[in-house]
């Protein structure tokens, strides 16, 4: 906001040269928004994906995932928590973006907590919120399921 004191201009409290550095403070500004809230759009954007059959570890250590092709999914590799959205029902579930043990690249999945069906072939929407860690590997399945238990807590 442009104050008019004395024989000066002021833009919040501090002296101005002219009107065109305030006009360029006010483009900053503008851009400095832009940016931010197109990063709020991107985090908020919901994505569609068809559900795939996967090796089903998840389902033998007792949190089984819905899994997806990456496509164009461009996050770090890490955990996160998500809000999935399945027949019109909203759940909240832990989303893994990362490299997998014997696969080829990275691989997407979700455990929707508490949702049990199998629903394959599917189309189904998620959201990705807050970066819960980084992903890492395990020596066993013991110490996975341990650390899936933990991050299923944090969502």
């Amino acid at each position: 906001m442009l104050k008019i004191i004395g024989s000066g201009h002021r833009l919040t409290g501090a002296p101005v040269q002219n009107l065109r550095q305030v006009r360029y403070n006010c483009q900053c500004q503008l851009f400095y928004l832009r940016a931010v809230w197109f990063k709020v759009q991107s985090m908020c954007m919901w994505i569609r994906r068809k559900v795939q059959s996967g090796a089903q570890t998840g389902q033998k250590i007792g949190y089984p995932t819905l899994n997806f092709h990456v496509g164009n999914f461009n996050r770090p590799s890490g955990v996160y928590a998500c809000e999935v959205l399945i027949i019109n029902k909203l759940y909240k579930g832990a989303l893994y973006f990362g490299p997998r043990l014997n696969h080829r690249g990275n691989v997407l999945e979700v455990h929707v907590i508490g949702f049990k069906q199998k629903i394959y072939g599917q189309l189904v929407r998620f959201r990705v919120g807050k970066k819960i860690r980084s992903a890492k590997r395990f020596d066993n399945l013991d110490e996975l399921k341990k650390q899936i238990r933990f991050d299923v807590s944090c969502v």
